[in-house]
Parts: structure tokens; C-alpha cells; sequence
């Protein structure tokens, strides 16, 4: 039978007399501990970044690069309202009409659109509102990219779901030249003197009376969306 082990051998295995039961303190007062501290830093300063730095998780949601060119197409985006949407020659007049100025004579205009039928109205209906909307997105990520914020991933963030927000106009467009693809029988507009009009309305008639600034948004809008990325 083994013999019966002292108890003072026994608690040195254990390790009782390494680890007490009260450590002793590693730092004689606080200014030796600021001081190493002070020398760990100095020496982290020196070593080579580890791995860990260039993970994706510190990829930040925008780039300068992506602030240029979303300040750049927002700032073309809000612009393009004051500049032709809409262009047409009647009777040898030539119209030009901005987003703002076919907004405010859209009144004017309404019963000739009606005599287009449903599909006309749904068309004009939907250029409306994606004349404002565009318009909106552009003031609000112009006010949004020159605000100030405590919090860089909040900002980057905000701007990125703002972004997101243009696919709501470019869907509303889409609708509109997926409508005139289609096409659709405008036989009473043939009456008005119109050339960019005719017995049937599509994706060309359209495209004639479209005009710089209207097309202007339409690829503002997707340039800001496809910065808003997932990556």
C-alpha cells in the first residue's frame, strides 16, 4: 500500500504555496503601472500591424471616393429639375418645358391627357412623381452628405440607405417605359398638330418628347443606387 502523503507535501503539489490566496500586487504604486503602459504603447507603436487590422469589419460603409461621386450625381440629380424634361413643336412652335414649369402647367394641360385614355393618364401620373421624387432625393442627400455627425458610421450609413431610396424613382420610370413599350391608341391626339404624337403612343413617341434633364435624373438616380452597394 502507498504510504499516506503529508499534508504539507500535499498542498505544495497542488500549487498552494505558488498561488496564494492573496496575490501579491504586480505594481509597486500607480506610477510604475502608468509607466509600463506608457512603454507597452511606445512598443505597439513599432510593431508591425497584425491581421486582425485589414479584416472587413473595418471596411467602412462609403469610401471617399463614393462621398465624391454621391455629392457630385445629387447635386446633377437636383439640378436636373430646372432643366427640360419635356420638348415637343406644335404648329411649328417649339415647347420646352423644365420639370418645375411642366409641374406647374400640368393643370393646363390635363384634358388633352385624358383624351389619351387610361394608359396616357397613368403615364403622365407616374412622370409627376418621379419628377418630385427625384427632386427630394437630391436635396436630401445634399443636406445629409453636408451634415455634421459625432458618429462616422452612422453618417456613412445614412447616406448609404438614403442611396437606396433612388431605386423607388428608377422603378417609377421603369414602369413608365415599360407602359410605352407596350404601347397604347391615341387616335384623337393625332388632332393636336403634334409631330412627337400620333394615332398610337410608345416607347419612341416618348423618347422624342423626353428631354436632357429628364434623362439627366433617370442616371443620377442609378449611379447613386448602385454606390449603395452591399459589399
Amino acid at each position: 500500500m502507498p504510504e499516506p502523503q503529508k499534508l504539507d507535501e500535499r498542498y505544495r503539489y497542488i500549487g498552494f504555496d505558488v498561488y496564494p490566496a492573496k496575490a501579491e500586487r504586480v505594481f509597486k504604486d500607480p506610477a510604475e503601472e502608468k509607466l509600463y503602459l506608457e512603454k507597452i504603447k511606445r512598443k505597439e507603436k513599432t510593431l508591425p500591424g497584425f491581421e486582425r487590422d485589414f479584416s472587413l469589419v473595418y471596411v467602412p460603409a462609403f469610401t471617399k471616393a463614393d462621398k465624391i461621386i454621391l455629392t457630385v450625381f445629387s447635386f446633377l440629380l437636383t439640378a436636373s429639375f430646372f432643366l427640360p424634361w419635356v420638348s415637343f413643336t406644335q404648329l411649328g412652335t417649339k415647347f420646352t418645358f423644365s420639370a418645375l414649369t411642366a409641374l406647374l402647367n400640368i393643370g393646363k394641360i390635363s384634358d388633352f391627357i385624358a383624351l389619351g385614355g387610361i394608359p396616357a393618364i397613368v403615364i403622365v401620373v407616374l412622370t409627376a412623381v418621379f419628377m418630385v421624387s427625384s427632386f427630394a432625393l437630391g436635396v436630401v442627400n445634399l443636406l445629409a452628405i453636408f451634415s455634421k455627425a459625432k458618429d462616422p458610421e452612422r453618417y456613412w450609413m445614412k447616406l448609404k440607405k438614403l442611396s437606396k431610396m433612388g431605386y423607388f424613382p428608377v422603378l417609377i420610370w421603369s414602369t413608365v417605359l415599360l407602359i410605352s413599350m407596350v404601347g397604347f391608341r391615341t387616335p384623337v391626339w393625332d388632332l393636336l398638330g403634334i409631330p412627337q404624337l400620333g394615332e398610337k403612343f410608345n416607347v419612341f413617341n416618348l423618347i422624342q418628347l423626353s428631354h436632357i434633364g429628364l434623362w439627366l435624373a433617370f442616371a443620377s438616380l442609378l449611379v447613386n443606387s448602385s454606390v449603395a452597394r452591399e459589399d
